[in-house]
């Protein structure tokens, strides 16, 4: 690299990750480095950097930076996102001479005026999610994480909903479906729904936990439960699941108590007219499952696939159900493809945090913009307020299946968001104009 010669024209040197700080409401993490930053650029071959100003304030600490080295050289000017200064306390020529001084100051070090632009491009803040599976109830936002499967949850930090909640509202969730996955988690997650209106829950009982219902020996006695904490929830319940078939190898619960265990939560979505929330997973699944459906006419929801398959997808489309898409929804090319074929009027967006975290191997996480991927976490034994979990997502991550949803199908972001909210507040009833 010594060979070449390079000028870097915008390095936003004035941003406070080089001062050590990170966020939006900036919490020290580090040292400054600003100057182990430029010992690196002189040595990769940069000849000379033009720091890059945003506005006024950052105008004036650019020059400061750039007198500091004859290297360095910086622009003055207001962007797009800043221009709302141009006219705070109704003085916009004073404005306009203050630019004007600062580039009379810098004399030889300010080269450009900048950075300016147009931007009608959307906001993150413009665009409205729903998330309808989150699993809000799960341990790990109680601040508890399991060493291994079957291990029970060690206490680590903090319980965080509150936390993740507000990143959520902050990330443009209109609303989240917090997902039970038994009789006690249907409890809990009712009562997690009813501290916030933005809040919903289902009801219902999972493959994973289908031995409930023939605990004790009272099958009757577990549904007439799962009845009651439906009817006590009144317009906070909006589903009946999380259910579904799980035949994979790896899972040893009986084929014949899960098949049981969901047409029950099926005669639940036609008593109380609510719509299901499902996955599949095991080649034979996707028929059994719809064996079940096709005998209660009218029986709506949506399915989320764990083994992609086109033609088995398409069956569930021809029965009017949705399909659910999270980050894992594009970890391979063949998932991919199940996706583009996807009509977007029956695409739903869901999370199934903490899990389903996005990985670097899926073909689709390089189209996930950066402000979605650089998102500040830490490790939970190093828990803060303010920053996600590393290896946890949370609500707010559902703008990376935005991103790689409107990658692969080659829609607008703005009106797959809009498509897909429309597509939530069809199937769910949220009791209200949505």
């Amino acid at each position: 690299m010594s060979t070449f010669k390079l000028i870097d024209v915008r390095a936003n040197l004035t941003n406070n990750e080089y001062s050590g700080c990170y966020g939006n409401t900036p919490i020290k993490i580090h040292k400054p480095d600003l100057e182990q930053v430029l010992e690196r650029s002189w040595e990769a071959g940069l000849q000379k950097i033009i720091i890059c100003a945003m506005d006024l304030a950052e105008s004036k600490k650019a020059l400061k930076i750039a007198k500091s080295d004859s290297r360095l050289f910086t622009t003055v000017g207001c962007a797009p996102t800043s221009c709302l200064q141009f006219e705070e306390n109704g003085e916009p020529d004073l404005y306009l001479q203050q630019l004007k001084d600062v580039i009379t100051l810098g004399k030889e070090k300010v080269v450009a005026i900048g950075e300016c632009g147009l931007n009608c491009g959307i906001t993150m803040s413009t665009l409205k999610f729903i998330d309808i599976k989150a699993n809000l109830t799960n341990s790990q936002f109680s601040g508890a994480y399991k060493c291994c499967f079957r291990d029970p949850p060690t206490q680590i930090h903090k319980p965080d909903v509150k936390h993740v909640l507000e990143r959520s509202w902050d990330a443009g969730l209109q609303k989240i479906i917090i997902c039970a996955l038994g009789l006690a988690e249907s409890k809990k997650a009712l009562r997690i729904a009813k501290l916030d209106s933005r809040l919903f829950t289902t009801v219902g009982c999972t493959p994973t936990r289908c031995l409930q219902l023939e605990e004790n020996g009272e099958p009757d006695l577990y549904l007439q439960q799962l009845k009651d904490v439906i009817a006590l929830g009144k317009k906070k319940v909006v589903a009946v699941g999380e259910c579904g078939l799980n035949c994979d190898v790896y899972c040893y619960y009986p084929i014949n108590v899960q098949l049981k265990c969901f047409e029950v939560q099926v005669q639940l979505s036609q008593l109380f007219n609510l719509p299901l929330i499902m996955y599949s997973q095991g080649d034979s699944a996707p028929k059994m499952l719809l064996d079940i459906i096709r005998k209660y006419p009218g029986t709506k929801g949506v399915i989320h696939y764990l083994d992609p398959t086109i033609e088995k997808m398409r069956k569930w489309i021809d029965e009017g159900f949705y399909i659910g898409l999270d980050t894992w929804s594009f970890r391979s090319e063949q998932a991919i493809e199940m996706v583009k074929r996807i009509p977007v009027d029956k695409m739903l967006f869901q999370t199934n945090c903490p899990d389903r975290v996005i990985q670097r191997t899926f073909p689709a996480y390089w189209h996930v913009s950066r402000e979605n991927l650089e998102l500040l976490t830490t490790n939970k034994r190093k828990w803060r307020p303010d920053f996600m979990v590393t290896g946890r997502s949370e609500p707010c991550n559902i703008r990376q299946i935005l991103d790689m949803a409107a990658f692969v199908t080659n829609k607008n972001k703005n009106d797959l968001a809009e498509q897909v909210y429309c597509n939530t507040t069809r199937l769910f009833n949220f009791g209200e104009n949505t």
